[in-house]
């Protein structure tokens, strides 16, 4: 149990240096709103006023607030993307690889260019 809080604790601070060198006039969204994105969102990074947007996939989350911020369905990541433009953070380390091909077949399918999408799976 040890070696996995140890483990949890060294990709959690590799994830907030990363997402601390993200330009700071873009938005983050998080994308996959659990437990990780709980954490992620009470750090300094987005207590210190962080623009940012929420997505989830599972309909059982979509529509409720999160610090004021409604979290929307993954599907309207791009329409939201065309409005304003943000970097993505999956924040779903299990199913980061389909979320990413997900994400990048939308844009592709809609002649977007395909945002900074930021994962942490090989930290794993």
């Amino acid at each position: 149990i040890g070696k996995y809080i140890d483990d949890s604790n060294y990709i959690f601070s590799k994830i907030k240096e990363v997402i601390a060198t993200l330009p700071e006039e873009l938005p983050v969204a998080l994308l996959g709103i659990g437990q990780f994105a709980f954490k992620l969102l009470k750090t300094e990074i987005f207590q210190n006023g962080r623009a940012f947007k929420l997505f989830d996939n599972n309909r059982m989350n979509v529509g409720k607030k999160i610090k004021g911020i409604t979290i929307m369905h993954g599907d309207e990541i791009s329409t939201e993307y065309k409005k304003e433009k943000f970097s993505i953070v999956i924040s779903s380390l299990i199913y980061e690889a389909p979320i990413r091909k997900s994400i990048e077949n939308i844009f592709k399918q809609q002649h977007i260019e395909i945002p900074m999408i930021i994962g942490f799976s090989q930290l794993l």
